[in-house]
């Protein structure tokens, strides 16, 4: 019984009494417009997942040691949506940043990395020029609700790019296992918003995907 209202406590206090941080204020700043229609997709690809865990996990909050499950829905509590997967969450944050540098994207379901001859046919069916697709190995998030001082934050996404016509001009790996420092003023929500707007936000800004995308 005590582990059951331990876990209930946690997971009450991701939210706390903070306003849930809106959804334009999770999007990645992208400083550059694609060269033409981009379809963006995310493949679901984390070990947890595969062990059994719901596409919509992003990982643990514990209070006196008793774990509770995380999902997409507090970090969509600004929209009221409930039940989206990780996918779903990331390519909409990325589609949207994109879009409000001036780029045409749409975000398209993604199950597995496509060959670029599949590529080809799915941008040809969508009238696009260019095929991002992101494999999720990791994203995940562990955070003790009993010590306000660091979360752990990890990540593993490899970034794909395909043109029309061209194939495969870009395959790039971003990993890491990050502790991020706590802000005891905000929720715990709003504080993994933040560090996936920064991590969308780097992965975005790289130098070689910004060549790959507006290249």
């Amino acid at each position: 019984m005590f582990r059951v209202m331990a876990v209930a406590a946690a997971a009450m206090l991701v939210t706390a009494c903070v306003t849930p941080r809106p959804m334009e204020l999770q999007n990645p700043t992208v400083a550059y417009k694609a060269s033409s229609k981009v379809l963006v997709g995310v493949v679901e690809a984390r070990e947890r997942v595969k062990g059994g865990k719901p596409g919509t996990f992003i990982g643990y909050i514990r209070m006196y040691g008793a774990p509770a499950d995380l999902t997409v829905d507090v970090l969509t509590m600004a929209e009221k949506g409930k039940g989206k997967t990780a996918s779903t969450y990331l390519g909409e944050r990325i589609a949207a940043g994109l879009k409000a540098a001036g780029s045409d994207v749409v975000v398209v379901r993604a199950d597995r990395e496509v060959t670029d001859a599949e590529a080809n046919s799915i941008l040809a069916a969508n009238g696009g020029g260019v095929l991002l697709t992101i494999i999720d190995r990791d994203y995940h998030v562990d955070i003790n609700a009993n010590w306000v001082g660091k979360f752990q934050f990890n990540t593993d996404f490899e970034v794909i790019v395909q043109k029309a016509g061209k194939g495969t001009v870009l395959r790039k790996r971003f990993a890491e296992k990050a502790a991020i420092q706590a802000a005891g003023e905000d929720s715990w929500a709003n504080q993994v918003a933040d560090a996936t707007k920064a991590k969308l936000q780097q992965i975005l800004s790289d130098a070689e995907v910004q060549a790959a995308l507006a290249g």
